[in-house]
């Protein structure tokens, strides 16, 4: 089913600097985290937003875009803006999963259909996006974005929509107070330190590195400090620290030059996919190689299809949430499979595509374990809270268990604290680690904020 696009205005402006951050963090292995004012064992949920008011749904509904027959749901992503080359295919993703779902039968007799709003790569126009998604009647809204919803959380909870997708953007998803949001990728918002890509840094013979984030992003500081925090587990100290990197910078020669007189042999950075292979292109310029590994937006299709970004990012590393298609396994075979099937996209899987394709994935496990129950946005978001043992069909590199590990997980990492590696060689990517993904813990009073780096973990 063809969704109906908003389009909105084109606008840059500063994202919000600092969000409240109230979540536990926990240890790798561990299905309860530890103290600290976050949800422990069976998670409470607190009330959320008004009584769900009927939008003339029947067969067991009492919320709007809710029929006998169909549920509308919102997705905000951004589209256009300096952010959309990370996530201008994410209606691919989301429709594409739709797509298999309603050739399926739906849910409980239920098809999905999709509207979109375009949030421009700004927080401010994320809550624009968020009001006129509520004033068309969906009934959750899937939130794919590294802009929203900083700016547009507040509504959503206040409205008590469920809102499903990927944190990207800041701590409002592990705030509990915002217990109707739930990712499917890490988000502890006090943005601790693990050790988990230590093992990758020491086995690359990693002896100094250098970090980048955006100024004004805080998760992508808090995941870029956790490089630093991971190679200082191992031994590994951080020279250069470039965190005020602009989301419309187009060149990177200064801090190209920096990386190299700081004597940094590897990089490590987490910012939006034009961005990171900006860096990496400026680094080729002057002919400086250091180890290079960038988060999860560099492992797609674009950066083989332009042929200077190619060449500049041979060799380069890539963080990746899912199992990359390579590894060949049952699980992936599938995923490729339908991908093509429903979304028409064959090969490796564009950034914003494969994030759209697993929010909604866990969005309509909720949906799935309600069945035939009577479907409201208070029970969704309660049965959200029981959800366990969701792995995306064996693509993620473990199981969520929502009910016990609710916003947990660093930055960049999953829930648990673990993420795949590729490379960048020829025209192909390669796992690294055997295709396993590397897992660590959290390093104990750490927090990652320019002010507060990671404590030593000896």
């Amino acid at each position: 089913m063809r969704s109906n696009r908003l389009k909105f205005a084109i606008g840059v402006a500063v994202l919000a600097t600092s969000l409240a951050s109230c979540s536990s963090s926990g240890t790798s292995g561990s299905l309860s985290p530890a103290g600290n004012g976050g949800p422990t064992g069976a998670a409470t949920v607190p009330t959320v937003g008004p009584t769900d008011v009927s939008s003339g749904g029947s067969g067991g509904s009492s919320a709007p875009g809710v029929t006998s027959s169909s549920i509308k749901i919102g997705l905000i992503t951004d589209e256009t803006g300096p952010l959309s080359s990370s996530f201008n295919t994410t209606e691919k993703g989301v429709q594409g999963y739709f797509n298999m779902i309603n050739a399926q039968g739906g849910v409980a007799g239920r098809k999905l259909s999709l509207v979109t709003a375009d949030d421009a790569s700004t927080a401010q126009q994320g809550l624009t996006a968020a009001r006129s998604l509520e004033s068309q009647g969906v009934f959750a809204i899937i939130n794919v974005s590294a802009a929203s919803p900083s700016g547009s959380y507040r509504y959503m909870q206040q409205q008590g929509i469920p809102v499903v997708g990927s944190c990207y953007d800041g701590p409002e998803w592990s705030n509990p107070a915002n217990s109707n949001m739930f990712s499917w990728n890490g988000c502890n918002g006090k943005a601790p330190g693990t050790t988990t890509l230590g093992a990758f840094f020491k086995e690359k013979k990693a002896t100094k590195l250098g970090v980048l984030a955006y100024g004004g992003v805080p998760s992508s500081a808090a995941n870029s400090l956790n490089y630093a925090s991971a190679a200082q587990s191992v031994g590994i100290p951080t020279v250069y620290k470039g965190l005020s990197v602009g989301l419309t910078q187009v060149d990177f020669s200064p801090e190209a030059l920096a990386i190299k007189s700081s004597g940094a042999d590897a990089i490590a950075a987490s910012m939006g996919q034009a961005t990171d292979l900006g860096v990496s292109t400026a680094l080729a310029n002057l002919g400086y190689h250091p180890i290079q590994l960038y988060a999860g937006v560099g492992y797609d299709p674009a950066t083989l299809q332009d042929p200077t970004t190619k060449s500049a990012a041979q060799n380069d590393y890539f963080t990746v949430q899912f199992r990359p298609v390579e590894t060949n396994t049952p699980a992936t075979k599938a995923f490729a499979k339908n991908f093509e099937q429903y979304a028409g996209i064959s090969g490796v899987p564009p950034f914003g595509a494969a994030t759209g394709w697993f929010g909604a994935s866990l969005l309509v496990a909720g949906l799935q374990k309600i069945g035939s129950g009577e479907l409201t946005r208070k029970s969704y978001i309660a049965a959200m809270h029981t959800l366990s043992g969701f792995d995306a069909d064996g693509m993620l590199a473990s199981k969520l268990d929502l009910s016990k590990r609710w916003g947990q997980g660093a930055f960049g990492l999953d829930p648990n604290n673990c993420a795949f590696v590729v490379q960048l060689q020829g025209d192909k990517f390669v796992p690294q680690n055997n295709g396993n993904p590397y897992c660590g813990k959290v390093i104990p009073g750490s927090n990652q904020t320019p002010d507060n780096p990671a404590v030593n973990p000896s």
